[in-house]
């Protein structure tokens, strides 16, 4: 409900996930960890005096909200209103100077009210002091609630628009791609088919398309606004490949030219050999070509057609110039056949999320993979075993209590991404195979950890 969503919202700041209280055994333990122990009924749930039941009894007995502060100021150190306001200021603005007078006052009140002991004040006040660190206040927690209750409303009843709405104002986030590959990557789990931008559709922005979420131009990283004013402009279609080739190379390499059914390392390349025509060449190819199936077709006509006043070339010795690049279309001096790997970096690097397919997909030793990156996240019965093949994309070193080193990392196949855990003997052996590198291709072993659920990864070995 909203109560709890407000909860949520408020013990992920800083007052409740670093401040902290020891258990039962004498361990430091997070505000934030005590309460959702206390919820999940992990731990008993202890009110400290009878006199915090009411106030605290929402929080599982721990203080999250300034609120919350505010009251038991007033309960129990007789504070008034705008004492209690002072309190809540110097929670909220962390005054460090203010809270110190404040503790004065409060003791004096408790000693006055005589509600708790002296020493029962002191560790209340000491709660409410390590809230400095920004206790969140519940009317905002509440209203965030609302919001996130509606946005789950929508995610689940209305999935496409919901995916369309967020990936629209992603661009208003810190950092758009990291917004955006962690929505796409959701959409997967969901079932919602995110495509590359589709020059058919001639959407600017995220738009839903038939069975899908597409990207629109503008979404392509170096094709702005004004670039797609001056491509849909009938007056610059004859300068188009002359003026404006970063936004033709940026529509191939996010995939909106697919349909033509060419790899796109060869249509940049050929895109590349029909830029190095003169603005009056084009704009007599525009005019005069009306079927061609290829930029040999093109080449071939204008050919045909001459040199001279009129014609394709303005002389002969333009016309070689032409047939030397008609050699060169015809016998190109690499390779312009795609790969998993070119796709997927040109994807991830244009639009934010690899869509079309994965480095992966590129290796040939993944037989043995029994699961996929979305598996492992769907099919929560299934503990032990996982082999996934998948891409490394975040390397994370941590040092243990035990002061050894472990590691987190992320990992991504075509499907979805997965958080994983590496403790400190499988991180020694892995690191010494030197594979476990952000952006490398493995297959990794490993089990789901019975309490917090994550991959717990046992072994990591290098695919090609």
């Amino acid at each position: 409900d909203i109560e709890q969503l407000a909860g949520l919202s408020a013990i992920l700041r800083p007052g409740c996930t670093q401040s902290y209280r020891d258990d039962d055994e004498g361990k430091p333990k997070t505000i934030a960890d005590h309460y959702m122990d206390r919820k999940n009924k992990r731990e008993t749930v202890d009110y400290f005096h009878p006199a915090l039941h009411d106030i605290l009894k929402d929080t599982f007995g721990e203080l999250v909200y300034q609120e919350q502060a505010m009251q038991i100021a007033q309960k129990i150190a007789g504070f008034d209103l705008q004492q209690a306001d002072v309190l809540r200021k110097a929670i909220g603005k962390k005054k460090a100077d203010v809270m110190a007078e404040v503790k004065i006052q409060f003791l004096k009140g408790c000693k006055e009210v005589d509600i708790v002991t002296s020493a029962q004040a002191d560790e209340i006040f000491s709660w409410i002091e390590a809230s400095q660190r920004y206790g969140f206040n519940k009317s905002h927690a509440v209203a965030y609630a609302f919001n996130s209750y509606l946005a789950a409303y929508f995610k689940a009843h209305f999935k496409k628009s919901f995916f369309t709405s967020n990936l629209w104002y992603a661009k208003d986030g810190q950092n758009t791609f990291d917004e955006i590959k962690l929505l796409v990557a959701n959409a997967k789990l969901m079932d919602v088919n995110i495509y590359p931008p589709d020059f058919r559709n001639s959407n600017r922005y995220f738009k839903r398309v038939g069975d899908g979420v597409f990207f629109g131009f503008s979404n392509i990283k170096g094709v702005g606004n004004s670039k797609v004013d001056k491509m849909f402009s009938e007056t610059q279609i004859a300068e188009s490949s002359i003026g404006l080739p970063r936004v033709v190379i940026g529509l191939i390499e996010s995939g909106a030219l697919n349909y033509m059914n060419v790899t796109r390392s060869r249509m940049a390349f050929e895109f590349e050999q029909f830029s190095k025509l003169t603005i009056k060449e084009v704009a007599w190819v525009k005019q005069n070509v009306r079927k061609a199936m290829n930029l040999m077709d093109i080449f071939h006509q204008g050919i045909e057609n001459g040199s001279g006043k009129g014609h394709f070339c303005s002389n002969k010795k333009r016309l070689e110039k032409i047939k030397d690049l008609v050699l060169i279309v015809e016998k190109p001096p690499y390779n312009l056949e795609d790969t998993a790997v070119s796709i997927s970096k040109a994807e991830n690097n244009r639009l934010g999320a690899s869509l079309t397919c994965s480095p992966v997909d590129g290796c040939r030793n993944t037989s043995q993979a029994n699961s996929t990156c979305s598996d492992f996240i769907k099919n929560k019965s299934k503990a032990k075993g996982f082999l996934i093949a998948a891409q490394i994309d975040r390397v994370s070193e941590i040092t243990s209590k035990k002061g050894r080193q472990m590691a987190f990392i992320s990992i991504s196949d075509t499907d979805a991404s997965t958080e994983c855990v590496i403790f400190s003997d499988q991180w020694e052996e892995i690191q010494s195979q030197n594979v476990c590198v952000e952006g490398n291709v493995v297959m990794v072993a490993g089990d789901r950890d019975s309490t917090r659920g994550s991959l717990i990864l046992n072994k990591m070995f290098q695919l090609t």
